[in-house]
Parts: C-alpha cells; sequence; structure tokens
C-alpha cells in the first residue's frame, strides 16, 4: 500500500508539483534505472515493479518493455516475456533485441522453427541485425550444421560490425578447424568490444591456448603460428611482393613467420608479446600499403603511444593469470597509462575500412 501510495504521489508531482511539472520521460527515466538497480541486487520483483510504471509513464520507450522482459526470460516466463514484447511488434515500435526476445522464448518453448522465422523476419526489417544473425548461427549449431551456423555469424559480423556475439561464436566455433586465424581474429576484435565479463575472460582463455598450441618450428628453422590450411612452410625463398593485393590469409600467416627459436621454457605471456610485435612489424613494412584495414591502423596507434606489451598482457590475461598478475605488478603505471588511453581510443568498428569476413577471401 505504501509503494502504491509513494508511487501516486510521484506522478502527481510530475504534472502539478510545486509549481514546475517533471515531464513524464524523466519521471519514466529515474523508476527506470531505479528498477535497474533493483534487477542488479537480484530484487526482481521490485525491478518489474519500476520498470512497468517507467514503461507505462513513456510508452514510446522500446528499451523499457526490453528490460521487462529479460528479467521475465531469465524467470523462465517464456510465455509472459512474449505477451510482453508483441504490442511492440503490433505497433511498429519493436526493434532487433524485440525479435531476439520474442526468438528465443518460442526457442526455449519447443517451437525452434517458429523462432528462425522470427529472426528472418527480422533481419529484413532492421539495419543492425547482428543479434538476429547471432541466434540463427546459434540454432544452426545446435543442429550441428556448424558451417551455416558459421556463415550466419559472419554475415552478422559484416552486417552489424559492434555485435559483440558474432565475433564469440565465430572465435569458438573456428577453433574447432584448420582456421585458426579466424579464432584469432575474431577472438581479439570480440574482447575490444565486450572488455569485462565472463565470456570476456572465456576468450581470453581461448586465445591463450589457440596461440599456445598452434606456436610450431619449420624446415628452415624459423618459427611461425600454424593457423591455417594455408600456413607456409618456411620463410626460405619467400616473396612478399608475391602476396596478392586483397589476399589477407597470405598476408597473415606469412607475417607470423619469425627467424628465430622456439622458446625454451615454452608458450607465455612475454614470448607472445616479443612475436606479436615482430609479426606487426612485418605486416606494416610488408602489407600496409596493400591491404588496409582500420584495426591495423588502430594498432599502429597503439605502438606510438608504448602501451602494445599492456595491450598483449590484457588480450591474454585469463590464459596465464599468475604470469599477467607478476607483470603487472612490476608495471603497473604503464599498464595504467594503456588503459586510459584504450578507454579514450576504441578500436573502431564503423570506420572506412573496419574487418570484415571477406578479408579471409
Amino acid at each position: 500500500m505504501l509503494r502504491i501510495q509513494l508511487t501516486l504521489f510521484l506522478l502527481l508531482a510530475a504534472f502539478w508539483g510545486w509549481g514546475q511539472a517533471i515531464a513524464p520521460e524523466q519521471l519514466a527515466l529515474d523508476f527506470a534505472r531505479e528498477g535497474l538497480k533493483y534487477a542488479d541486487e537480484g530484487q526482481d520483483e521490485e525491478a518489474l515493479k519500476s520498470l512497468r510504471i517507467a514503461a507505462k509513464l513513456d510508452p514510446g520507450k522500446a528499451e523499457y518493455v526490453h528490460y521487462i522482459a529479460q528479467i521475465l526470460f531469465g524467470q523462465k516466463k517464456y510465455e509472459e516475456v512474449m505477451t510482453t514484447v508483441f504490442p511492440l511488434i503490433k505497433n511498429s515500435q519493436a526493434t532487433s533485441k524485440t525479435y531476439q526476445l520474442y526468438g528465443n522464448s518460442l526457442d526455449m518453448l519447443g517451437a525452434t522453427d517458429r523462432a528462425v522465422l522470427v529472426y528472418k523476419e527480422g533481419l529484413r526489417k532492421f539495419d543492425h541485425p547482428g543479434p538476429l544473425y547471432m541466434e540463427l548461427g546459434v540454432v544452426e549449431f545446435a543442429r550441428e550444421n556448424d558451417e551455416l551456423a558459421r556463415q550466419y555469424w559472419e554475415e552478422g559480423i559484416k552486417k552489424d560490425p559492434q555485435s559483440a556475439g558474432n565475433y564469440y561464436w565465430a572465435a569458438k566455433s573456428y577453433a574447432e578447424t584448420p582456421e585458426l586465424i579466424r579464432t584469432m581474429v575474431y577472438g581479439e576484435l570480440f574482447l575490444n568490444l565486450e572488455r569485462s565479463g565472463e565470456r570476456t575472460r572465456e576468450i581470453s582463455r581461448l586465445l591463450y591456448e589457440v596461440y599456445a598450441g598452434s606456436l610450431v618450428g619449420l624446415a628452415d628453422s624459423s618459427v611461425a603460428f600454424g593457423c591455417s590450411v594455408h600456413s607456409p612452410d618456411s620463410l626460405s625463398g619467400y616473396d612478399f611482393r608475391q602476396v596478392k593485393k586483397f589476399d589477407f590469409t597470405q598476408a597473415f600467416t606469412f607475417s607470423w613467420i619469425f627467424r628465430n627459436r622456439l622458446p625454451e621454457q615454452g608458450f607465455s605471456l612475454a614470448e607472445f608479446h616479443q612475436l606479436r610485435k615482430v609479426f606487426l612489424e612485418n605486416w606494416f613494412d610488408w602489407f600496409a600499403n596493400r591491404i588496409k584495414l582500420d584495426c591495423f591502423q588502430w594498432l599502429r596507434q597503439l605502438m606510438g603511444t608504448e602501451g602494445l606489451e599492456a595491450y598483449h598482457y590484457w588480450l591474454l590475461f585469463d590464459g596465464s593469470p599468475a604470469e599477467f598478475q607478476d607483470w603487472y605488478s612490476k608495471n603497473q603505471e604503464s599498464y595504467d597509462r594503456f588503459e586510459d588511453w584504450f578507454i579514450r581510443n576504441p578500436m573502431p568498428f564503423y570506420g572506412k575500412k573496419p574487418f570484415f569476413p571477406r578479408e579471409f577471401d
């Protein structure tokens, strides 16, 4: 009862309070913030109360409905999720998130084929449909249609470069194939988009395992990461000028060859930094003028800040946490400078030459 009285009081204050009205949109935002705070604290029912008030105060804000639906989805109330988001679809207020929630609920109720139709309908409606490509890929992956799943994820990367889920699933999937180059690239791009959380730690570990497992000695005593069926057998007689203008895979694999020996102590974060530094020097010496990609230009910028070592340790931090902590304890100021730069200068994903899956073709 007290809750209802307080709500009525605030609503009255919004329109007639003390000589100056509070816009309903602002009041809705306040309730939404309160609801999200409750949700973070695990108080789902209180969160739903606040978010439902927010949605009524600002019915044009689809995000509030999505927040409600996400909480209901976590409670496994899938039919209620569908009835919650359907008015957005009916009233043309839906986004790709709406279709994702509706399709997810159908899938959880066992209506996977109907879920696929919902995802595909959403693809036709929205300019940034990355989450829907991700869901279609997950469905096909569960059906063991791995190649089709990868096609969906890579199309999602191309159509919606800032949608992290497609990089996440593509990186994991390609780790089970000889084309580890795609795990290396997609995994790193994912980490730049989603910088914290369990998925971040998972992909950091995966990248460590992929790099550690693919480091090999070649016939001419040089060292390389065997990350593709196109990886060279040696550097002897190789002329980088023979690489075709847009043959990213060949350029990438040849840049990973070093006049070096396999590390005696095995793979480590320190070894990764040294090898990766040479890789980038090779890339910029041999290929950067012919294969121009924003992600590599960003790495060149990073090299100019002296933050490359910190970035490399951050990339694979969860693969060797003890080594990372030991390095961090000796280089905290350097890492903090990198982190400050990193926050202010994110890797670009919507530039003129972002990285798309076609670079592999």
